[in-house]
């Protein structure tokens, strides 16, 4: 949901973190203490605190009939 992170940097990032949720509550200098992310990335997420609605993206899915498959589920590739 954050421009600049891929599949790659989320999961290193969920790696670090735990969880999607201690990703989104770390401070710009943790952030930037996660290898590939710099200056730009860190502000993109911290950004992503206030412009993101998780449930208004999880709805959009919804009604669009996408289904959104976690990783951590038997489903995700």
């Amino acid at each position: 949901l954050v421009e600049g992170i891929g599949p790659r940097l989320s999961q290193l990032l969920l790696d670090c973190f735990g969880s999607a949720s201690a990703v989104f509550e770390a401070s710009e200098a943790q952030l930037q203490s996660v290898p590939g992310i710099g200056p730009k990335l860190s502000a993109a997420i911290i950004r992503g605190r206030t412009e993101i609605d998780p449930r208004e993206e999880l709805a959009a899915c919804r009604a669009a009939g996408v289904a959104v498959i976690a990783r951590d589920t038997p489903q995700y590739p």
